[in-house]
């Protein structure tokens, strides 16, 4: 089954000027995030960016080609990041604002990357869960409590963008950082919802956790998109979240009530967990 390393040397070649970001783009970035830029790519975007293949030499250079990413996070990551810099696609894209912020106090793990694009967008990148305990008993916390330290993180850093008149952004994540990018836009201030390409709440999963369940009010109006290789986008409404036409309307992207057809949600319409498999063999667990 083709992957994103076989979409690299079929694509790589075709700058984001010829071609706008795609669902493999969103993927890979999503990606990028589990990478640990810490002292190569500025934390404070107002101090500057540096151009991805110049950050893949730094890193390259700094701790070579075998240093772990933690227990559950695949080191073909790295793999990716080398080859991207190869590419004319992505090798000078600017990464800027790399934050890796861990308290066993707060019970947080947080993480978060930009990657600035041509026509004055930006990809504003959410991690997952790491190989931390803290960081998984966050994953707990998620389950019971309204709110949880990282997703008010994600959206000071969405406030805090250094953003011109004419920015455009995206926000994504994988597993809980998907969680975490639609928390954060459905809770930015006003002038940042309205940069998000198709709306405040529109945001990318690259898989993996979808939003907690019997909590509508803080999700409300949310569209989430988890992204696969296996076709294409599917636009999951968080369950009891009403789209957009009026409370109990119907939503036209779950499936009826009723044996479900959909391997990827079960007959509610809620998405299934991944068991693994080809198309998963990129993605870190949590």
């Amino acid at each position: 089954m083709p992957n994103v390393f076989d979409y690299l040397e079929w694509r790589g070649d075709l700058t984001f000027e010829e071609t706008p970001v795609n669902d493999v783009d969103n993927l890979i970035f999503c990606l990028l995030s589990y990478v640990d830029l810490d002292g190569i790519v500025p934390t404070d975007p107002a101090k500057g960016h540096v151009p991805l293949r110049h950050a893949a030499a730094e890193y390259f250079f700094t701790h070579g080609d075998d240093r772990p990413l933690g227990l559950i996070v695949p080191t073909d990551i790295l793999t990716l990041f080398r080859r991207m810099a190869h590419t004319r696609r992505f090798r000078d894209l600017e990464l800027t604002g790399y934050t890796n912020a861990v308290c066993e106090k707060r019970e947080m793990q947080f993480s978060a990357l930009t990657v600035r694009l041509p026509a004055e967008q930006m990809f504003v990148a959410f991690r997952g869960t790491d190989d931390t305990l803290v960081g998984w008993r966050e994953d707990f916390n998620l389950s019971h409590m309204e709110e949880i330290p990282s997703q008010r993180m994600a959206a000071a850093y969405l406030n805090a963008l250094d953003v011109t008149p004419d920015t455009a952004l995206y926000v994504g994540g994988h597993s809980k950082g998907g969680n975490l990018a639609v928390w954060g836009s459905l809770h930015a201030d006003a002038d940042i919802q309205r940069r998000i390409l198709g709306g405040a709440g529109r945001c990318i999963f690259a898989s993996g956790q979808s939003v907690p369940q019997g909590r509508p009010k803080r999700y409300r109006g949310a569209r989430a998109y988890r992204r696969h290789d296996q076709g294409g986008a599917k636009e999951l409404y968080p369950p009891h979240v009403h789209p957009p036409g009026g409370h109990g309307s119907q939503n036209p992207h779950r499936p009826p009530q009723g044996r479900s057809q959909d391997p990827d949600h079960d007959d509610k319409g809620i998405p299934r967990p991944h068991r693994g498999g080809a198309r998963d063999r990129l993605l870190p667990v949590g």
